[in-house]
């Protein structure tokens, strides 16, 4: 087991409107640390990476927040990451994202998020995965990877304010499962070397990132008045989990595009959204969609109070009704009807901040 630890920068453009850190640049941040522990640990295969004789495949990805105020500027941030051999060239590793104290400070790091990977080396003719493993596509990346062991440190994995998240256990693989049900919010990305270098695979941020675009053009589409409330900084949609899983290894070509099919899965006091990953080889023929990977984040609404902090409330009603053709269940659409049936519309009310269209907020107890 190898423990390593680094301690990224945040700079402007990786914050969001409201400030924090865009929750897809803790994607970035892991695999940092983690190619600069390979660079030090494994040079000559880093080599064969950098040459492109090996490839480097991530599988699996999982990140869970815990502070709800997350990362700013000014902060100065810790990953570390132990690691695992699981095969002869495979690995497992958790992380642990921290807020360091300031220099001169006795206060304790506050822990933002952890997470952990599963990735391993591969030649580059050979497939990374030979069959597709169809698993529960509500519960994708639920982690079984401690972040150390108790007799290794005295850390674990932490506990904070936002691990109540509500993510189902994983079910045992049916292979006669489709990969996908029912009306979807459907968006479409190009194939380009930023996404995929040297033409071989997807990065594992891609994945991660195109969700949060699939997720902010539903909003501009679907719900532009949450969008507004972002911008105007009465609301903000607090990420509190995100993952993907690879179920097949593909090799995408120049001229196709990737699709991306959001569902909604669960309503509780927060929200989970569930994505299906297809490659289009041909842009001719768009319905050959070759499905390759599964993804999901949990979501919740804050809005601004009078003290000028964020507290949790309901979704807006305008994003609820645009959710609801998306939902994978009679039984969701129903929450749905439930929730609006007591969140009468407001009228603008400009002196205190109301945004038209928007719910009445309920802050949960």
């Amino acid at each position: 087991m190898d423990k390593y630890c680094s301690r990224p920068e945040i700079t402007f453009e990786e914050t969001n409107l409201v400030g924090n850190v865009y929750f897809a640049n803790f994607v970035r941040w892991q695999n940092e640390c983690r190619n600069e522990w390979f660079r030090e640990t494994f040079f000559d295969r880093y080599r064969c990476l950098f040459q492109g004789d090996l490839r480097l495949m991530v599988t699996e990805l999982d990140l869970r927040f815990h502070d709800p105020a997350g990362a700013t500027l000014g902060d100065l941030l810790e990953v570390e990451m132990i690691v695992h051999l699981a095969g002869p060239q495979s690995w497992k590793a958790g992380f642990e994202m921290r807020r360091c104290a300031v220099p001169g400070s006795t206060a304790a790091a506050a822990i933002l998020a952890t997470g952990h990977q599963r990735f391993s080396l591969v030649e580059r003719a050979t497939p990374a995965i030979s069959a597709p493993s169809r698993r529960d596509r509500t519960a994708p990346c639920n982690s079984d990877i401690p972040l150390a062991d108790a007799s290794d440190s005295t850390t674990g994995i932490a506990t904070g304010k936002n691990t109540d998240t509500l993510v189902p256990g994983r079910l045992e693989p049916t292979p006669a499962a489709p990969f996908h049900r029912g009306p979807a919010y459907v968006t479409r990305f190009p194939v380009g070397l930023d996404t995929c270098p040297r033409g071989a695979y997807f990065e594992a941020l891609d994945l991660v990132r195109w969700q949060g675009k699939c997720r902010e053009r539903f909003l501009t589409e679907h719900a532009p008045g949450m969008l507004s409330g972002v911008a105007n900084g009465m609301l903000a949609l607090h990420t509190n989990q995100v993952g993907y899983e690879l179920i097949q290894d593909i090799s995408p070509t120049p001229e196709g595009s990737v699709q991306l099919e959001m569902r909604m899965t669960e309503l509780k006091s927060r929200l989970t959204v569930c994505f299906d990953y297809g490659l289009i080889g041909d842009p001719h023929q768009p319905a050959s969609i070759e499905w390759f990977a599964r993804g999901m984040q949990v979501l919740c609404c804050k809005r601004r109070t009078a003290d000028h902090h964020f507290t949790a409330c309901v979704f807006p009603a305008e994003m609820l009704r645009a959710l609801r053709p998306f939902a994978e269940s009679d039984r969701l659409r129903d929450a749905v009807d439930d929730l609006l049936s007591h969140q009468p519309e407001q009228q603008d009310t400009k002196g205190n901040g109301e945004i038209k269209g928007h719910a009445t907020y309920q802050v949960f107890q």
